[in-house]
């Protein structure tokens, strides 16, 4: 086609072939959240007291919660690592014994790091501040014992902390005696079980 490309200079283009992309390096460009931010998994809350020492933890400046789609809660604490220097946006100890392992050992080639936080609207996660937990709390229902009988599902909870408290509906919809993901059900009584696939969310 005159004045254009064709398919086979449009690939070229757009794709590298394997060896090129073996000579890339993934770190590239990036702002190095693995390095300026620290995450602690946490147990999924089931009763009152669980929520109460969340809302703790978050009064804290630079710390908040994360939870994953797959229900999975992280403490996220936004302090930057000793031995990374921030104004070359390297680290110090690389390529010597005092590096860490766990982070010789990391794939940059799958950073969840770089996919969740370069961008301030991850699809996958909800960063939830003081704010974002006591809009949460409103909509979320205990039993006389302080156990979680109701909680707004996953998709809710995002809409409560993005909206700022203000959810798509004057009421969202709750699933009785469950911590919901987005692919299913836990069970509060065992929240270290994986999701009932089986288990479908109505209402979202």
């Amino acid at each position: 086609m005159p004045g254009g490309i064709n398919d086979e200079e449009s690939v070229s283009v757009r794709s590298k072939n394997f060896f090129e992309k073996a000579e890339e390096n993934p770190c590239n460009g990036c702002s190095a959240p693995c390095c300026r931010l620290l995450l602690i998994p946490h147990p999924t809350p089931g009763t009152y007291m669980d929520l109460d020492y969340i809302r703790y933890m978050i009064g804290f400046e630079s710390v908040r919660v994360i939870l994953n789609s797959d229900g999975q809660w992280q403490v996220l604490i936004e302090r930057t690592c000793r031995l990374f220097n921030e104004e070359t946006n390297l680290c110090t100890v690389h390529d010597t014994a005092r590096k860490p392992k766990t982070c010789v050992f990391f794939n940059p080639h799958r950073c969840w790091y770089k996919r969740s936080f370069e961008s301030k609207d991850a699809p996958g996660l909800i960063r939830i501040d003081m704010e974002g937990l006591e809009a949460i709390l409103t909509h979320i229902r205990f039993d006389e014992e302080g156990n979680i009988i109701e909680i707004p599902t996953w998709e809710v909870m995002r809409a409560l902390v993005n909206n700022k408290g203000c959810a798509p509906d004057s009421k969202p919809p709750a699933v009785s005696r469950n911590v919901v993901g987005e692919i299913g059900l836990v069970p509060v009584e065992n929240p270290g079980a994986q999701p009932q696939k089986e288990e479908v969310v109505a209402g979202v």
